[in-house]
């Protein structure tokens, strides 16, 4: 089976649950939320995108294996694991966590490469819509359409990344991506907060290949 035009795999739901990573006590207001945030049109396009491929779908309930290839763009301030200098071991553990949420769903993920940027004001500004983020990904972007490019920065301490969705990869290909925060990729052993955490990829990445439908939530994911 073909990859869609632009990047639609399966339709097999799949948002997964970002569990609160403050305490009970703290203000909602205060907590990482998604920080994809579509305009009324966009949010149109999107569900006129979603409902091209809902007739297509039964065609993906045999679908072989896909194995799609990621694009890792660590931006730091510098080059320390504090400054947002991720190191290796870390993206393959990142790898292997979006490998295990989407196991059940036929999807493959392979680190295609990465690259590593000191640039302050990418690092620090990178929001949605920014000019910084435009820049950062127009000159660090590599593939095609079914290549998922990650990019890591700093963020709001509320934010916890944003996705394009397929829809808007023909109008705009050079901003396609992800984009997280570089504290949720795990740099030690997964346990109890830093599995939550290091499920923020496996969530844009559903916003990235346009997945939807039924909630379900990754096998690897467990209760605070």
């Amino acid at each position: 089976m073909a990859f869609f035009k632009i990047r639609s795999l399966t339709l097999k739901g799949i948002i997964f649950l970002l569990a609160a990573t403050m305490s009970e006590s703290s203000q909602f207001d205060r907590r990482p939320y998604c920080g994809t945030d579509p305009t009324p049109e966009e949010v149109v396009a999107m569900e006129k995108d979603f409902q091209a491929r809902l007739q297509a779908s039964a065609l993906l309930e045999t679908a072989p294996k896909y194995n799609l290839n990621v694009y890792f763009h660590i931006v730091s301030e510098d080059d320390t694991v504090s400054g947002g200098n991720i190191p290796d071991a870390a993206i393959a553990r990142q790898i292997d966590v979006l490998n295990e949420a989407y196991r059940d769903i036929n999807i493959e993920w392979t680190l295609a490469g990465t690259t590593r940027t000191t640039n302050l004001d990418w690092f620090n500004n990178a929001f949605e819509n920014s000019a910084q983020q435009a820049a950062m990904k127009n000159v660090l972007r590599k593939g095609g359409p079914a290549d998922l490019n990650v990019f890591t920065v700093r963020l709001a301490e509320n934010v916890l990344g944003y996705a394009t969705p397929p829809s808007q990869f023909e109008s705009n290909p050079l901003e396609d991506g992800v984009v997280i925060r570089s504290d949720t990729v795990p740099l030690s052993d997964l346990t109890h907060l830093r599995v939550t955490l290091a499920q923020t990829l496996s969530h844009y990445a559903a916003c990235w290949t346009g997945l939807d439908g039924e909630l379900a939530s990754p096998s690897i994911l467990v209760e605070e």
